[in-house]
């Protein structure tokens, strides 16, 4: 079996065996932290020349959290998901690929919620 087949049963079973047993307490939880993520990403990344300002203005990591957290206005786990963003994902493909997940996390909660 190659890397590619191996990596490919292990995705299939964990989607179709493990998280069919979820209960939809966890699933809408799970789509809400990934929400909880992607919506600062999206903004933050509608203009990256403003984001890259915002960090070369701070000293040090704990400087930058705060100034992102007083410039846009979001908390300490949607900061630290843009400090741990890499700057391939800056990019218009990557913003776009960025803003679709987020909609169709967005469409999977309200179908969850239904």
């Amino acid at each position: 079996m190659t890397h590619r087949s191996r990596r490919w049963w292990r995705r299939t079973r964990y989607a179709l065996v493990e998280r069919s047993s979820d209960r939809p307490a966890e699933v809408l939880g799970r789509l809400e932290g990934r929400l909880h993520i992607l919506d600062p990403l999206v903004r933050v990344l509608e203009d990256p020349h403003e984001l890259l300002d915002v960090l070369l203005g701070a000293a040090d990591v704990a400087s930058a959290r705060a100034a992102l957290r007083e410039h846009y206005g979001i908390d300490d786990i949607q900061a630290a998901a843009v400090l741990d963003m890499q700057l391939r994902q800056l990019p218009p493909g990557q913003q776009r690929r960025i803003a679709r997940e987020r909609d169709e996390t967005r469409a999977q909660l309200e179908a969850e919620r239904r």
